[in-house]
């Protein structure tokens, strides 16, 4: 199984098992004019640090709170916790963002540094679910045009696509959400030697809890079906990767895990640790 070099925690959230469910003044002065605002740099926060550590409690409260939250502040807390954990209780940086959040200036900088996170990390989600998802579903050896058509439209039409032994030919499937896909992605996203850094607080999480939390199977398989969704046309096309393409199907994806939660605890657990298992 994967490591994690160092502990972290997660603030409870919704409904499961475990809580989860710089530029110069001049260019400045030119983006005033054009209506538009200076991208915020790491120079423009409190500190170095508080830059850092932001970045990855923006990533943790994607894959593990929401993955497409509509509150700024959504990831504050996890931010508040991760400070305590790595600086210790009475630090300067917690300090700092405790001012922070009494500055609006220096409060919407810090957001919008924040938001920058937001979409990287559900950028790189779905640049490695590209990789994994057409030989897995067999997309690279399929005619283009309508066998595509007719394999996405089936994979997507029943959510056969995050079924355990998805059989295209025979028309069949298995157990709901035990794709070995997810497990797969998850593992390269997360596990590849080149991101442990990246995404460590949320190796380091998983590796406490021992599962995957429904919150991050729905954002994986969201992102399955937003890939296989491109080839929809009969051949591969990018579709940009926004809350306006996806949100409501992952709202959906969520909601249908959660009801399996509700409804099925044993074969919740189940998916949670078989999922973390297949990780290695």
């Amino acid at each position: 199984m994967f490591d994690a070099s160092a502990e972290g925690t997660i603030p409870k959230g919704t409904s499961g098992n475990d809580g989860y469910r710089g530029r110069d003044k001049g260019d400045k002065n030119k983006n005033k004019q054009n209506g538009t605002r200076a991208k915020v740099l790491q120079s423009d926060l409190a500190s170095d640090v508080l830059a850092k550590i932001s970045k990855q409690a923006v990533r943790k409260a994607i894959c593990l709170l929401d993955m497409f939250p509509s509150d700024k502040m959504f990831a504050w807390e996890v931010l508040e916790e991760e400070l305590v954990s790595q600086q210790g209780d009475d630090n300067q940086i917690l300090k700092d963002l405790h001012e922070t959040k009494k500055d609006p200036q220096a409060l919407d900088k810090l957001l919008r540094w924040i938001g920058y996170s937001k979409s990287d990390v559900r950028y790189a989600l779905a640049q490695q679910t590209r990789t994994l998802v057409d030989p897995y579903f067999g997309f690279s050896s399929v005619d283009e045009g309508g066998p595509q058509v007719e394999l996405a439209n089936w994979l997507m039409g029943e959510g056969q696509y995050h079924c355990e032994g998805v059989d295209f030919k025979e028309k069949k499937s298995g157990k709901p959400f035990y794709c070995s896909l997810i497990a797969q992605i998850l593992g390269a996203f997360l596990v590849n030697a080149q991101k442990k850094t990246t995404y460590r607080l949320i190796t380091t999480e998983l590796h406490r809890l021992q599962h995957v939390p429904g919150r991050l199977i729905a954002a994986v398989t969201a992102t399955i079906y937003h890939c296989i969704m491109e080839h929809a046309s009969g051949m591969r096309q990018s579709i940009h990767f926004s809350a306006k393409n996806l949100q409501d199907q992952y709202n959906a994806i969520w909601e249908s895990i959660d009801r399996i939660w509700v409804n099925s605890p044993p074969y919740f657990d189940f998916l949670e640790k078989k999922t973390y298992e297949r990780m290695s």
